[in-house]
């Protein structure tokens, strides 16, 4: 807790001081943007599903509200990247990808005004229609910040952004799941999606002042060389990471789905309770990921996400076994905990995984199995709920994350990065 507060101190001074040098600006612009897009993910992360089961949605469209946005990126993802590697002004496609995504919040605050039937699946829909720019924009992103962070500074940087991003959230989901509670449906739920777009549009003027140390802004000299299926898939130090990355992260997104059903139709949550765990969720998240970046800095990413995904086994198992909504403060906790260690460890696996010539052809690579697999993973755990029951279809889930957590000792140790980590008495 020391070590969380510690981080929050130095975050703040960073924040507060005048930057020294441009890479300086162009961190406290990125945490800046970090900041204000966790006020959105607290809305739209937290409370989109709940928006969705209470509309009436079924089992199978609250999967392919999880799902959908995942199949639209899968298929863009190439077009994307080919998009991004033709522009000599990639900050320009970014700003208008990423207005074109945040102007879906909008959408779904006005939608209840437009639909007085169907209003859940036009929610679907919108969030459907939210991901084509979303696809350019996440993509776009991810290659600016291999461009505008030092490579020494990024495991800092990054770790530095969750604990804003965990922090804001942490207030966001508070307070409004009691506001959700205390205004009448469904104007409540517009209300807290117009903040999230307002928050958004925040977000993106942070985002649209970063400048790349080579140049006035983020953008290349001209058109990089574009690489073909056959030479990514020769590398085989990538197609390594590709594999076991996609069993991982078809055990993470596999009971996703599952949380909000579980919450709001089997133990009866209302919104004040869901913001509470949220909270809690996140508020562990902004100390742990301070910790997490300094162990990833110390003993490495490999090592990390085992970690992290024998510690995010024990979220759909120990929500499996709660009958009431108390004892999910526990579930809360040990997401808060092992969330970041995921989200730190993959981004820089990432980055590290993919070489600087052609890299968003590398990263169109990895977000087009991760979109496959937060496509499929969620509408199997939606299936398995209503052929079996959502108690069982959990617990089937935490199996196979456990099985994702030996799948990655296995490429570590493949690789010779984690012999030390496995020796008897080495915890």
């Amino acid at each position: 807790m020391t070590a969380g507060l510690r981080g929050l101190r130095r975050a703040w001074r960073r924040l507060s001081r005048r930057p020294q040098s441009l890479a300086h600006r162009n961190a406290r612009l990125l945490y800046e943007d970090i900041a204000w897009f966790g006020i959105v993910n607290a809305i739209s992360g937290t409370f989109t599903t709940v928006f969705a089961a209470r509309l009436g949605a079924s089992n199978q469209l609250v999967g392919l509200l999880v799902s959908l946005p995942a199949l639209v990126m899968a298929i863009g993802q190439v077009a994307a990247a080919r998009m991004i590697e033709s522009t000599a002004q990639p900050m320009r496609l970014l700003s208008r990808a990423l207005l074109l995504n945040r102007l879906g919040y909008l959408a779904i605050a006005l939608m209840p005004f437009v639909f007085i039937a169907a209003r859940a699946e036009a929610l679907v829909a919108i969030v459907g229609l939210m991901a084509i720019p979303a696809t350019v924009g996440n993509l776009a992103f991810n290659a600016m910040m291999a461009d505008v962070v030092p490579a020494d500074w990024r495991a800092h940087v990054v770790s530095t952004r969750y604990l804003l991003f965990y922090l804001t959230t942490t207030v966001t989901v508070l307070i409004t799941g009691r506001l959700l509670d205390l205004f009448p449906f469904p104007g409540n739920y517009q209300g807290a999606f117009f903040v999230a777009f307002i928050a958004s549009l925040l977000s993106l003027w942070a985002v649209a002042r970063v400048r790349n140390p080579g140049g006035r802004a983020a953008q290349r000299p001209g058109p990089s060389k574009r690489l073909s299926w056959r030479t990514i898939l020769t590398d085989t130090r990538f197609v390594g990471f590709l594999l076991t990355t996609f069993a991982v992260n078809v055990a993470v997104f596999a009971p996703s789905a599952l949380y909000t059903l579980y919450r709001v139709r089997t133990l009866h949550a209302t919104d004040t309770w869901i913001g509470f765990l949220g909270t809690i969720e996140t508020g562990v998240g902004i100390f742990a990921s301070y910790l997490w970046g300094r162990e990833a800095a110390r003993h490495g990413h490999r090592r990390l996400l085992l970690v992290a995904m024998l510690g995010l086994t024990l979220y759909p198992l120990l929500m499996a076994l709660s009958r009431r909504v108390e004892p999910l403060l526990f579930v809360s906790l040990s997401g808060g905990l092992f969330a970041p260690a995921y989200n730190i460890a993959i981004f820089d696996l990432l980055l590290e995984s993919c070489p600087q010539e052609g890299r968003p052809s590398y990263m169109a690579a990895y977000n087009l199995l991760l979109n496959l697999a937060t496509f499929a993973a969620p509408m199997a755990g939606t299936a398995l709920a209503d052929w079996l029951d959502i108690r069982t279809a959990l617990l089937l889930t935490a199996a196979l994350r456990f099985g994702s957590a030996l799948a990655v000792a296995w490429w570590a140790r493949s690789q010779g990065r984690l012999a030390p980590a496995l020796r008897p008495g080495a915890c």
